[in-house]
């Protein structure tokens, strides 16, 4: 989406690990804000990892593709099939593992808020302190001019 929106005005990466992406999903939620569905259908990378080498692989490509296109891409989703193991799952996990995470200079958390409230928590960065923002998005907050 556009930054007017509220978006990262950029592309995704999406590695599928459990065969859940669903591109009539994408083309509903493009829709519903007013952007062209192809236009954002050109925007998404998608890989399906059949198991964890093969997902090892599609990250080390994905990460070498974010180095080589710096502020192209905003967002990399992928499920983790480990988080089930444990008992209590670590917030602070980078999506990824460690190819990413040795990427990257500042993460975040993103979590759901009460109701329509969305958090973002910087939790590591070398030139920002430990912080947290939220913000309640409606229906009367995004224009679709």
């Amino acid at each position: 989406m556009p930054l007017a929106m509220g978006g990262a005005n950029g592309k995704v990466a999406y590695i599928d690990t459990e065969g859940t992406f669903r591109p009539d999903r994408i083309r509903a939620i493009s829709e519903r804000f007013g952007l062209d569905a192809e236009i954002v259908m050109e925007n998404i990378i998608y890989a399906r990892a059949y198991n964890s080498e093969h997902q090892f692989e599609l990250l080390t490509d994905v990460a070498i593709r974010f180095a080589e296109e710096q502020g192209v891409y905003r967002l990399l989703i992928q499920s983790d099939p480990g988080a089930g193991l444990a008992f209590v799952a670590d917030p602070k996990k980078p999506v990824g593992g460690n190819i990413i995470a040795h990427a990257s200079t500042t993460r975040l958390s993103l979590r759901k808020g009460r109701g329509d409230q969305r958090v973002a928590k910087i939790y590591d960065s070398p030139d920002l302190p430990e912080a947290e923002a939220s913000k309640s998005y409606f229906a009367e907050d995004i224009s679709l001019d």
